[in-house]
């Protein structure tokens, strides 16, 4: 009850959602809602964390191609790719929002079915340890966490 949380998007209208929705389960009084470009370094004035999450853009330039319609009719573009190999967004924010964590803080990312070693390769480059994966009820590896030191 005395957490409090900070959602973040580049996307005012999906700003806008999660404004209604914690207005909805009353929980926009502990909450702060800010427009930011997850690629780009956090400025300092955001603070530290004990966890972030995160479930980015993270389809590849070849999966755009064949999206089904009910996904690519739905979501916006910018909601669904991440990059050439669909990791741009890990690479950034594994990076770049280290200095957003408290010393033994966690990264919690959502990742596309078949990401997972890579995934979990960039947090290992980044001096992330203590990474668990986590399946989905399908049995497919679609999330991972790790720690900061």
């Amino acid at each position: 009850p005395h957490s409090t949380c900070v959602f973040a998007d580049i996307s005012g209208a999906a700003l806008r959602v999660c404004k209604r929705n914690l207005q909805k389960y009353e929980l926009l009084s502990r909450a702060q809602i800010i427009c930011l470009d997850a690629l780009e370094t956090p400025p300092d004035s955001l603070g530290k964390f004990d966890l972030l999450v995160s479930n980015p853009p993270y389809i590849s330039a070849d999966e755009m191609n064949a999206l089904p319609v009910d996904v690519a009719g739905f979501e916006p573009t910018s909601a669904l790719y991440g990059g050439f190999d669909g990791l741009n967004f890990y690479r950034a924010i594994a990076l770049n929002y280290r200095c957003a964590l408290r010393e033994d803080g966690y990264i919690l990312f959502e990742h596309g079915a078949y990401q997972d070693a890579e995934v979990y390769q960039i947090l290992e480059h980044c001096g992330y340890y203590d990474i668990g994966k986590y399946k989905d009820l399908n049995c497919f590896p679609r999330a991972i966490s790790a720690r900061i030191s």
